[in-house]
């Protein structure tokens, strides 16, 4: 059979052999993705998609299969390259801040393209070559499984390829979400892989920064367990309200243990209770007079009683002071979260 084209206004062309290489396995997704873009290679990926309806988020795993193949490259346009052409006629300090923007523009473009909620699927081959040609890859795999104490599946080993092949992630940087899905006892490579798109597209990709982030979040963690089991509450997760009081707690107000457990001494001793409510407006109120240390807490609680303990009975208040302002304060409390 001979199938002679009909060519009339206009003709695109096609790469051939890496086209013709991948028709076994291409979806047909990826081939109207692929045409369409070889007809008309400038557009919003939004646009596009609706035009040839489908989500967003396939047409772009559409395109990224074409560009890990070699058959698409992908550039700026519009704005972006007006910036870079723009910076490039400038005298050299004004240079250096407009090749600063054309690679936060960059990125940017590099955050739109991936930003989705898994990676995109390896055609048939596709992850065998590619460790073919990274060798250091290999190990990183190893590394991996190591870390997991489980052996990757082949859908398992296309996801880590994928984070370093798509998202551009070091070995070090991979091998550090897997260490510390581990700690909080998360196996599931898709559970590193929901990391490492989240924190992608946050801005996280340097390894010091992940380690910082990281850092943070084992801090928090470790502190919502801590205060779940001093309050009583190991039988539940914390609400949303209640995370939010805690990561306060550890990350603005900066307190260590010995105060957290003053403060829950103090709510019980008012309340008869454990309330962690009662024990944020207490924590908020020693932060905001200025109280960082449990030593601190303690000089004020002492001063305090003593002051008391100093007052005649009977003794009159200074005019316009009908009532004591802290025990105004711990009634209000009372008033407030004594009840929750």
């Amino acid at each position: 059979m001979k199938i002679t084209p009909v060519y009339e206004n206009q003709v695109f062309v096609v790469p051939q052999d890496k086209v013709c290489r991948a028709l076994a396995t291409a979806t047909r997704e990826e081939l109207a993705v692929l045409l369409s873009v070889l007809a008309d290679p400038v557009f919003t990926p939004s646009d596009r998609a609706s035009a040839l309806n489908l989500t967003e988020k396939t047409f772009l795993d559409a395109l990224a299969a074409w560009q890990r193949l070699g058959v698409l490259s992908i550039t700026e346009t519009g704005d972006a390259a007006s910036k870079k052409s723009a910076s490039s006629g400038k005298k050299e300090t004004e240079s250096a801040k407009g090749a600063a923007e054309s690679s936060d523009d960059r990125l940017t473009a590099k955050k739109n393209l991936h930003a989705r909620r898994e990676l995109p699927h390896y055609a048939a081959g596709d992850a065998a070559d590619y460790l073919e040609r990274n060798a250091d890859i290999k190990s990183l795999i190893d590394c991996c499984q190591n870390i997991s104490g489980d052996m990757f599946s082949t859908a398992e080993t296309e996801i880590v390829i994928g984070m370093h092949d798509y998202l551009a992630l070091s070995p070090e940087y991979i091998m550090l979400l897997f260490a510390h899905a581990k700690k909080l006892g998360k196996r599931s490579v898709r559970y590193v892989e929901t990391l490492a798109i989240r924190f992608f597209d946050e801005g996280v990709t340097g390894y010091r920064e992940l380690e910082e982030r990281l850092q943070t979040i084992e801090k928090v963690s470790s502190a919502e367990q801590y205060i779940r089991k001093l309050f009583g509450l190991s039988s539940r997760a914390l609400i949303a309200k209640e995370k939010a009081m805690v990561e306060k707690w550890i990350l603005t107000m900066q307190y260590d243990q010995s105060v957290i457990e003053k403060a829950y001494e103090v709510t019980v001793s008012n309340t008869g209770k454990a309330s962690i409510s009662y024990a944020n407006a207490v924590l908020e109120n020693w932060y905001k007079a200025g109280l960082g240390t449990l030593a601190e807490v303690e000089a004020s609680i002492a001063e305090y009683q003593k002051n008391k303990e100093a007052e005649k009975p009977g003794e009159q208040k200074p005019e316009g002071t009908s009532f004591d302002t802290d025990d105004f304060f711990a009634a209000a409390l009372r008033r407030s979260y004594g009840d929750e």
